[in-house]
């Protein structure tokens, strides 16, 4: 499986974005806040503070006392399983998706989430049909595109792959793990080019990420390499 990039590569808030500046600072401000005004906001953005730092009991802790508050926000509760995910509570996590689905069987976002939990887990027919059930719902998801197009890849559909791939690139709105996950995708079938392209877009996102930054570097590497062996070819033939 090439599985997710990095762990915290599940966790994303829909439109919120990731705090800057240092963990320390950040942290204490968000929890002068809370003191001061217990809102939904500032646990959530403590959550996301810590799922960045994988320090996977601090987020849990933050997203379990943001569900009290609202029990029923479905981006909370996707929230705390993904993170359920990443601490390896794999049948918590699953028995949280498929609780969820059962109460919003209208959600593209849900059947998205539970279909990558399902591709990770390699159980490939039941990770198509809830991707697929996404896209139904939401035809522009380029994410859902990149985890159908990684899906194909494995199955040795590689067409469908490079159509999902170019489905997922044309979308108005594209969510932020879709370049890093297809990055890698891109790169595993020796699209070096358009590996380069979707890690270089990735990090203009998350421009501190030093594990985009490295497979960067890989990328330009082989994409220089497959030139070189081109060139080559070319003057033997000659």
């Amino acid at each position: 499986m090439l599985g997710s990039v990095m762990n915290t590569s599940m966790i994303y808030a829909q439109g919120r974005a990731f705090p800057k500046g240092s963990y320390r600072k950040n942290r204490n401000r968000i929890e002068r806040l809370i003191a001061e005004d217990p809102k939904i906001d500032y646990y959530y953005e403590l959550a996301i503070l810590e799922a960045i730092k994988q320090n996977w009991d601090r987020a849990q802790s933050a997203i379990e006392q943001l569900l009290e508050m609202e029990p029923c926000l479905v981006e909370g509760i996707l929230f705390l399983a993904q993170v359920l995910e990443s601490k390896g509570d794999l049948d918590k996590a699953e028995s949280l998706y498929l609780r969820t689905l059962e109460k919003q069987t209208a959600s593209s976002l849900v059947f998205r989430e539970y279909g990558r939990f399902l591709l990770e887990r390699e159980s490939f027919a039941l990770a198509r049909t809830h991707l697929l059930k996404a896209l139904e719902l939401n035809p522009t998801d380029a994410y859902a595109h990149s985890l159908l197009a990684e899906l194909s890849f494995h199955l040795g559909h590689l067409g469908q792959a490079m159509l999902h791939l170019h489905l997922g690139s044309n979308q108005p709105e594209l969510h932020p793990f879709y370049y890093p996950r297809s990055a890698r995708l891109w790169m595993t079938m020796g699209y070096y080019e358009e590996a380069v392209f979707h890690w270089k877009r990735a990090l203009q996102l998350e421009p501190k990420n030093q594990l985009y930054r490295n497979q960067l570097r890989k990328a330009v590497k082989a994409k220089q390499k497959s030139l070189n062996q081109r060139i080559r070819e070319a003057f033997t033939k000659n």
